[in-house]
């Protein structure tokens, strides 16, 4: 029997395993949902993998379409009564890397839709900072092309920390979540810039996703966003 509020998450990676414990950690601070939501509201990542090294989920280990599917299909399997949803990095699918756009165009058995970051995870962290970073780094990365053809880490990661030089692989403060930066990334998610797809189908997002669950429980808090 699945448990109210509880949405499982197959993770591409580490660092989205990373955001989902920081999040479960600032729903726990919030009050009882005003929206007659169910309690408590968690997200928990899936698979969990992790490195005997570091102890760190990595989720998936990468966001390649067979790794992800083999993943949900078995995660499934075990928790099929839980809402789902499947949170990878669009980028390799938009320059379709492995063939992975083809493949999850013409999906082998039933396999949701994707709840896609735009365009790669460190894209959806910067739109939870203020609007004055976010319209620097949305300039910026207009400018060497990444909403054209999304660039490597190893390609962007100079030019993004020029804007958040705090900002670690896999890492977050604890304090980096706060009604602020979600209500921040909700908003500057409709404020995104043009992004070619290149005939990527992009029906969610991840944080769509959790709009829609925290403006169903605390419509006080995020609905007006």
């Amino acid at each position: 029997m699945s448990t109210p509020g509880t949405y499982i998450i197959v993770c591409e990676g580490a660092s989205e395993c990373n955001y989902l414990d920081h999040l479960n950690r600032f729903l726990s601070t919030l009050p009882l949902p005003d929206g007659g939501g169910p309690i408590p509201l968690r997200f928990i990542a899936r698979p969990k993998n992790i490195d005997p090294k570091t102890g760190v989920n990595v989720g998936c280990g990468g966001g390649d379409y067979g790794k992800v599917s083999r993943a949900y299909r078995k995660e499934w399997r075990a928790n099929r009564t839980y809402p789902f949803g499947i949170w990878v990095d669009a980028d390799l699918y938009v320059r379709n890397d492995n063939g992975n756009r083809e493949l999850y165009a013409h999906p082998a058995g039933k396999i949701p839709a994707f709840d896609f970051s735009i365009l790669n995870f460190e894209d959806f962290i910067a739109l939870h900072y203020c609007d004055e970073l976010v319209e620097k780094w949305k300039t910026k990365f207009s400018e060497v092309g990444h909403f054209r053809c999304p660039l490597h880490w190893e390609e962007y990661k100079v030019y993004y920390s020029e804007l958040f030089p705090d900002y670690r692989k896999n890492l977050l403060p604890i304090e980096f979540l706060s009604v602020e930066a979600l209500r921040n990334l909700f908003r500057h998610m409709d404020e995104m810039p043009d992004v070619d797809y290149n005939g990527l189908r992009v029906e969610n997002t991840f944080a769509g996703l959790l709009k829609a669950v925290l403006m169903r429980s605390y419509p006080a808090m995020f609905a007006s966003v």
